[in-house]
């Protein structure tokens, strides 16, 4: 199963990425600065630089046949924004892979 973890370097995030790692998943790790690449490296998770939503680094993620998204990232700034971001685009990825109804 692919996995996308938004926010992949907090206490909470790092370990659930981690556990899906260990299991055999492909997990992209989404977190805010390059300080962290290394450590998420080492623990086969893949490093995505860019915070959601102010960047859109992690968004292609969704396109490339993403089984599960977790949200562990939180922007206290503008958190109604940052939700919605987040949901339009999962949204947005599951309407342009679902199947198309046949007659």
């Amino acid at each position: 199963m692919r996995v996308l973890v938004l926010g992949a370097t907090g206490f909470i995030d790092n370990n659930v990425a981690q556990a899906f790692a260990r299991n055999g998943h492909h997990v992209s790790g989404v977190m805010r600065s390059q300080n962290s690449v290394a450590a998420l490296v080492a623990k086969e998770i893949f490093p995505v630089v860019g915070v959601p939503p102010h960047s859109n680094t992690w968004i292609h993620l969704l396109q490339e046949d993403v089984d599960m998204v977790i949200n562990c990232a939180v922007d206290m700034a503008d958190l109604k924004q940052f939700s919605v971001t987040i949901i339009s685009a999962v949204k947005e990825a599951a309407q342009k892979r679902a199947p198309v109804p046949q007659n």
